[in-house]
This record gives structure tokens, sequence and C-alpha cells, in this order.
């Protein structure tokens, strides 16, 4: 078929960063993808995709920039059709459905908007606090990820509200 072609990436390569043009969309034969997003300066994982997933569609309903970073987890072999293929393929929805698309595509891009978690006054000097306790009694900080791998939690906003703690915490 025209305009589709089979890709390959190595574990650990990067597809496509948040912020790039959108150039295709990807359907996962083997292997597997982890989308992510930069809030302040931690990677918060938002997804891990294996065989038969398809990812870097939103940007092209859409034609926004890309929402977030695509890394392989593995060796990775992927169908990727190109922009144009993608778009001849909408051309051809009916008008409302087209449109019911780009509205989900709006929602999902709003619901991926992390955020940093602001804290009050109150609660950095509560933190500080905590801190001092901590060191008098010579407690060792867990990093936010060993914090989250015991309470279970990935959630992003938690997982931000870990990274600010952490940050203060350490200082």
């Amino acid at each position: 078929m025209s305009g589709i072609e089979t890709v390959k990436f190595p574990a650990g390569a990067v597809v496509f960063k948040e912020g790039d043009n959108p150039d295709g969309v990807y359907f996962i034969l083997s292997g597997g993808v982890e989308i992510s997003k930069t809030v302040g300066n931690a990677k918060v994982s938002l997804a891990k995709l294996g065989a038969d997933a398809v990812f870097g569609e939103m940007a092209l309903i859409d034609s926004n920039p890309r929402s977030a970073t695509v890394t392989t987890v593995a060796a990775t072999e992927c169908m990727k059709g190109t922009s144009d293929n993608f778009k001849a393929l909408v051309a051809k929805i009916d008008v409302e459905v087209k449109r019911q698309m780009e509205e989900l595509v709006t929602m999902i891009r709003d619901k991926n908007k992390l955020q940093k978690p602001q804290m009050t006054p109150q609660d950095t000097a509560a933190l500080n606090a905590l801190k001092q306790k901590a060191q008098q009694k010579k407690v060792q900080i867990m990093s936010n990820q060993a914090l989250l791998g015991k309470v279970g939690s990935l959630d992003p906003f938690m997982n931000g509200v870990f990274n600010s703690l952490l940050r203060l915490l350490v200082g």
C-alpha cells in the first residue's frame, strides 16, 4: 500500500519527541513503546503499548505538534503510515464523525496536560519541618520512584507531587 512503510527501532530509541511536527501514525508489529511527557524536570510515564497498538494518530487528526515523547522499551518493529496517507483516509470520513474525532483528540490532549503541583507556604513550611526531623533522626529519604513503588501509584499527578516533595527534601 502506498504511503505505508515498515520501520525498525532498537531498544531505547526515541520515535518522536513532545513538540515534534507530526510525520506519521505507527502500528506496533512487535516490541513496545513508552509514552511520556516532561513536567518540570521530571519524566512522567503516560502509557506503555505493545504489539497491535497504534500511536501518533492524535497529531495527524488535529495537525498539532506531538503531545508526548515515544521511546521504545524493546527492539520494536512498526508499520508507519505517512501524514499524507493518513490525511487521505480521514478526508473520506463523514464530516460529523471527523468533528467528533477532533473533539475526542482535544479532550485527550487536555487530560494529558500535566501541571506542576503548586505548594502553599504552609505546605513548604511543613515539608521543611519534616526534612529537619528526618535529618535529625538520620532517616534515609527514598527516591520518588522507590516511594511510588511502595505505594503502588503511577498516577501522573501523584508522581508530580512526589517529585516536588523530593526536591524540597533533598534540597
